[in-house]
């Protein structure tokens, strides 16, 4: 075989075992860096709702996350944490608490819009990552039970 055509038939395999290469690699370990970009904001999403301290007295029920993917192509996706906790104090010193808590722990107090239904029994805050509402659910006889949602979401590259 002649020298030159053995190095065309060799440099015509080596560009066809890197497109193989290439395409393995995108069929296999980009969605696994997709999902692992996912699963980490979902770590830091539920480390973040338990840095915030219950009120004082306060019984955890549960501090559970969720993951929503939306959009064309699935590239956005929604995560939620959402503590639920009772306790024997009243809403307002509910809310009093969080007030002072996730200000110390950087968020804002929301101010709902002039034209917005407001919830007499729920606040809201928010910081560039996330946004945050605690309600309460005040069920005649029983402990006060409220609920800490905090929302944050992402653009899948």
């Amino acid at each position: 075989m002649d020298p030159v055509n053995k190095q065309h038939r060799n440099g015509i395999l080596v560009v066809a075992a890197v497109l193989v290469v290439v395409c393995v690699w995108w069929m296999v370990f980009v969605p696994y860096a997709r999902r692992y970009k996912a699963d980490k904001g979902e770590a830091k999403l539920k480390e973040t709702i338990q840095a915030i301290m219950p009120l004082a007295g306060a019984r955890t029920h549960s501090v559970t996350t969720e993951r929503l993917t939306v959009g064309r192509g699935y590239n956005v996706v929604l995560l939620t944490a959402r503590g639920i906790y009772s306790t024997t104090s009243d809403c307002a010193s509910v809310k009093n608490h969080y007030k002072e808590e996730f200000a110390r722990h950087g968020f804002t107090l929301r101010t709902p819009r002039k034209d917005a239904r407001v919830d007499p029994n729920g606040i809201s805050f928010s910081t560039p990552d996330y946004d945050v509402s605690v309600n309460c659910l005040e069920i005649p006889a029983q402990p006060l039970i409220y609920i800490i949602t905090l929302n944050s979401w992402y653009v899948l590259d």
